[in-house]
This record gives structure tokens, sequence and C-alpha cells, in this order.
């Protein structure tokens, strides 16, 4: 699941959830975004704090890069 999902599925603001894996909201914000990747202590923390409810894949998948295709016209 992906976290944002997560959080708003339990109604628990980015701060908060921040907070309990103890980092920043904007870090855990550019995690969200795939903007980051997250370290793998800091994945497995997410893992637990989530019950696994979002899993290391979900997170890998975030910051996983986009395959870009060029049309013809």
């Amino acid at each position: 699941m992906h976290p944002t999902a997560y959080r708003n599925l339990l109604l628990i603001p980015q701060v908060v959830l921040a907070g309990e894996l103890g980092i920043t909201q904007g870090h855990l914000s550019r995690i969200e975004r795939g903007i980051r990747t997250p370290s793998a202590a800091l994945i497995r923390r997410i893992v637990s704090v989530t019950a696994g409810r979002v899993s290391a894949d979900d997170l890998l998948s975030l910051s996983a890069p986009s395959v870009l295709v060029e049309t013809a016209k």
C-alpha cells in the first residue's frame, strides 16, 4: 500500500507518522512523492510502524525510474 493511502485510510497526518518514524515531515513527504529513497533501516521502521500494510516493495517502487517512451508524430 502506498504510504499516503495508508495515512489517509487511518486518518493519520503526515507529521504524526513522520514523528513515529523519527524523521521530519519533509523527509516523509519526499519519500511519498518518490523524490527520496528511504534507507534500509527506515524501510524496516516503516514496515514495522504500519504493521506491514506498507511493504518494502511499496516503498522501493515509489522511487523506481519511470520509462519514457518517445512516439512518432
